[in-house]
């Protein structure tokens, strides 16, 4: 499991996902968040 608080926009979230089995990533700005979503969605774990 890896949480990761002030994530941004996943730059660091999104490749560290293939080294564990679940991934929270947490931050102040609704954009980020939004951005870090969309990124989500080309991820084929």
């Amino acid at each position: 499991m890896l949480l990761d608080v002030g994530c941004g926009n996943a730059l660091f979230t999104v490749p560290l996902a293939e080294l564990f089995n679940f991934v929270v990533g947490i931050d102040i700005s609704k954009e980020m968040i939004s951005d870090a979503a969309s990124k989500r969605l080309i991820l084929t774990l």
